[in-house]
């Protein structure tokens, strides 16, 4: 979304100048270089993603399946929201061994499935190759 947003960076003269992007702008701020913010950020947003579905009996009323949906319903929802957070990180110049520290904390935390993980680190690595071969195209 901060790629959208942008000012004009006019000069004093009155004529209008180069557009100055969000993104570029918040690109420099030291928060996106802090684990805590983005486990924080990321603890806040999973608890109102897991609000909005739908109302959870008591564990202890469940039936197996019950059980096993609701789990599987919260897998899901760590893996997607893992999954964009980490993307941030990247984009907002995180390093890669940050954001990869930060996948496997929260997958062991919410005890992530093997699977889960492996295609979570697997999006990193393809992420940083994109990165970095776009960098390598943008300097010749």
């Amino acid at each position: 979304m901060a790629q959208t947003f942008y000012m004009e960076g006019g000069n004093s003269g009155g004529e209008r100048g180069d557009r100055v992007f969000l993104k570029s702008a918040l690109l420099s701020h030291p928060i996106w270089q802090s684990a805590a913010f983005w486990e924080e950020s990321f603890s806040s947003a999973l608890s109102s993603a897991l609000k909005e579905g739908p109302a959870v009996r008591k564990w202890h009323a469940m039936t197996p399946d019950e059980m096993r949906d609701a789990v599987l319903r919260v897998h899901n929802i760590v893996f997607s929201n893992v999954g964009a957070y980490a993307h941030s990180m990247l984009e907002f110049g995180c390093d890669a061994a940050m954001a990869r520290k930060f996948v496997l904390r929260i997958c062991h935390i919410y005890q992530l499935q093997e699977d889960q993980r492996e295609s979570l680190v697997r999006m990193l690595e393809g992420s940083r190759s994109r990165s970095s071969s776009r960098s390598r195209e943008g300097s010749g």
